[in-house]
């Protein structure tokens, strides 16, 4: 079985419904393939340029964030 973008969602929302997001949540993918294979997950707070520097260099193809870019 091949783990994709859209799999590690279904998992994520198992534990945290998009129901119970407010309406002013920014939730789910923001950007992205949802069918790309996923072989490492990066978990970060905020999406910095750090951040996605770190995923870079141990070829997370997925960081998985509690805030949205815009923040």
């Amino acid at each position: 079985m091949s783990v994709t973008v859209q799999s590690v969602l279904q998992v994520l929302q198992q534990y945290a419904p998009v129901e119970l997001a407010c309406d002013w949540d920014n939730v789910g993918l923001l950007c992205g393939d949802r069918t790309q294979a996923v072989t490492n997950v990066l978990c970060a707070l905020d999406v910095t340029e750090a951040v996605v520097a770190e995923a870079a260099e141990k070829g997370a193809q997925l960081i998985v964030a509690h805030h949205p870019a815009i923040f």
